[in-house]
């Protein structure tokens, strides 16, 4: 009786697997069945059948009766597999985190493949990609040895996102070629110590990905990126910003922890919105204010923190915006507010824009001290933002001692002084309770 079960068990797991083996080869043509099954026989597994391909897929997918893409994920390849290059309708290629030197055996060339992903081997050069790839979208190259792109495909009209992050690439050589539709490219990661070899031209670039390339210069930056909206160049070796001066369309540029020492290049455009310029090697002479104020009606916000400016006297008279950005001065030398015309200050629309909290007091003391003399029929208005902005500079510690926190005799000291000569000469119109109701 337990024989007969056993049986009726074992023939059922039989009907099981040929129902699946049905499932799984149903539609694919007499051709490609026999291909897949050499494909499974090479590598000693059966081959799932899924939706897609995606990034770490394991298995195929098929339409119309032919195998579309192929994912062998983390299998340990030493070489390409032979069999899919005789797939002539693949679009997708994944070989993510095997143990590829080279790509000897792939076709010379794939009408069909859209997306190509290799990353996680152990690839060198590219000698054996396709030298024509007409439909590749997108190719992955990232996490390899490649120390240069020779071999990199000739004609890729349609490439959109190129990964080439964690390499050993010193420059772009090897991208020869005209790239009119991508968009994105990731280098980050690498060795390099220019841009030579990319296009000079790429139309559709949006977004360049290149941190943590410490040797960096911008010797051979594209000087053609009509789409580029956001430039991120931080944490590299750049030592001007000579490369910004074509970039018409830019809206926001990073180019923070530098080694940037004058401003004698900018877009000429009035597109630009953001400026990151802080941790660099800048000192007031040498920003050249009479570029910047050449038309950037947009700009909001420039941060020079951390760099070497020491005189307000350098930079204040120099502003000439419609509206005043938002300046960032933080952690800088500034040794001196002697010889400072104050009214210059007052010119500003938002008093607060230079951040310069710390010198509170003493800037306080000689603004009030420069209106009070002069006869200016806006003195109380003057006055009233002054000391708006002066009440703003105690602000985290009057929030602190309303939440009923302690404060160190030095800071109850400090609010208590300043409090009381902003009062001594706060305008008509603005009351003590105004001065901290926070």
């Amino acid at each position: 009786m337990i024989s007969i079960q056993k049986e009726n068990n074992e023939e059922k797991i039989k009907n099981y697997q040929q129902e699946l083996y049905e499932k799984k080869h149903k539609d694919l043509i007499l051709r490609e069945k026999k291909l897949l099954g050499t494909l499974e026989d090479t590598l000693n597994l059966e081959l799932p059948l899924l939706k897609d391909i995606q990034y770490q897929s394991l298995g195929y997918c098929k339409f119309e009766g032919y195998i579309t893409g192929v994912g062998l994920y983390r299998l340990g390849l030493k070489e390409f597999p032979p069999i899919l290059a005789k797939m002539k309708k693949l679009q997708t290629i994944s070989l993510v985190k095997n143990k590829l030197k080279n790509l000897n055996g792939m076709p010379n060339k794939y009408e069909d493949l859209l997306y190509l992903w290799l990353e996680g081997n152990s690839l060198r050069n590219l000698t054996e990609l396709p030298e024509y790839l007409p439909k590749l979208k997108r190719i992955g190259l990232s996490f390899n040895k490649l120390t240069n792109l020779q071999g990199f495909p000739k004609r890729l009209p349609n490439l959109k996102h190129l990964y080439l992050k964690n390499n050993n690439l010193k420059n772009f050589n090897g991208i020869s070629q005209a790239l009119p539709k991508t968009t994105f490219i990731d280098a980050g990661q690498n060795e390099l110590e220019n841009f030579i070899g990319l296009p000079k031209s790429l139309p559709s670039l949006k977004k360049i990905h290149v941190k943590h390339n410490t040797t960096l210069t911008s010797k051979g930056f594209p000087t053609d990126l009509p789409s580029m909206l956001n430039l991120d160049l931080s944490n590299l070796a750049i030592k001007n910003t000579k490369l910004l001066e074509k970039l018409n369309l830019l809206r926001k540029v990073d180019l923070s922890n530098n080694r940037i020492s004058s401003i004698d290049f900018f877009p000429k455009g009035s597109h630009l919105t953001s400026m990151d310029l802080s941790h660099n090697c800048l000192h007031a002479k040498s920003i050249n204010f009479e570029l910047i104020n050449a038309g950037y009606v947009c700009l909001k916000q420039i941060n020079l923190s951390n760099n070497q400016i020491s005189c307000l006297d350098d930079i204040i008279p120099k502003l000439r915006y419609k509206v005043d950005p938002l300046f960032n001065l933080n952690e800088n030398p500034l040794v001196s507010l002697y010889g400072l015309d104050y009214t210059e200050i007052l010119q500003l629309r938002n008093l607060d824009c230079l951040n310069l909290t710390k010198y509170g007091e003493k800037l306080m003391k000689k603004l009030h001290k420069a209106i009070s003399h002069r006869k200016n029929k806006n003195k109380q208005v003057l006055l009233q933002r002054i000391s708006m902005y002066y009440r703003y500079s105690t602000k985290d510690l009057i929030k602190k001692l309303k939440k009923g926190d302690k404060l160190t005799d030095s800071e109850r000291e400090r609010v208590e002084h300043e409090v009381h000569f902003t009062l001594e000469w706060r305008p008509a119109n603005i009351y003590p309770e105004d001065l901290i109701s926070y």
